[in-house]
């Protein structure tokens, strides 16, 4: 099958490096962000601490839609090349569409997160170690991913030696929906609770500034 004169392979292979890349930008922003805001807790930030601060925001967040563009964009077109029927009898490769699931839905948590909180995000402690945690999900699932599409096109990835002192393989080992169901479940309960009381808070605050203000 071709899209735009391009076989649906080629186009797979270029899609699905890209959330990998994304990915690993994103992590290093989040990493910049937390490294300025360790180094000027406690006292007022600089007005280049605070651009740093912004432009690892904006990374992240677009970033985060980025990798969920590709992600979707990565599963049409892997689908395009294996039927369903084909997908469902390998273990490898329903552990692959299942951890590429997997890190769709944390980078999904993530923009939400983002979208739903704005930069306000990162001034309360609860969603700022929640938006760090589905990110660092996020890469974990896409790193795996990764190893098993290694698997799949080169016979072998960089988790290998790791894999074999476990004396693990993903072609025997099929990862359990249910397994991946509980893992995204807690983090939506997680989000869930940490927006509701972010907003609790939020008007918490607004209360007492209004008693200050009187």
């Amino acid at each position: 099958m071709d899209i735009l004169g391009v076989p649906v392979l080629i186009w797979h292979s270029l899609i699905v490096e890209e959330p990998t890349g994304i990915s690993v930008f994103v992590i290093l922003a989040l990493v910049v962000r937390l490294v300025t805001d360790a180094l000027a807790r406690g006292k007022p930030a600089s007005p280049r601490v605070e651009k740093i601060r912004q432009a690892s925001d904006s990374i992240s967040y677009a970033g985060s839609l980025a990798a969920v563009f590709f992600l979707v964009l990565a599963g049409i077109t892997g689908f395009l090349i294996q039927p369903y029927s084909a997908l469902v009898a390998q273990p490898i490769l329903v552990n692959i569409s299942l951890l590429a699931l997997g890190t769709l839905f944390f980078w999904s948590a993530f923009f939400a997160l983002r979208f739903l909180l704005g930069p306000d995000l990162w001034a309360h402690r609860g969603s700022y170690v929640m938006a760090m945690l589905t990110a660092i999900l996020a890469l974990v699932f896409d790193a795996l991913a990764a190893s098993v599409g290694a698997e799949l096109t080169l016979g072998q990835s960089a988790l290998e030696p790791l894999y074999a002192a476990m004396n693990f393989s993903w072609r025997t080992f099929t990862i359990q929906p249910l397994e991946i169901g509980i893992t995204a479940a807690l983090i939506l309960i997680g989000a869930v609770a940490t927006f509701l009381l972010f907003r609790v808070g939020k008007r918490t605050d607004g209360g007492a500034e209004a008693i200050v203000h009187k």
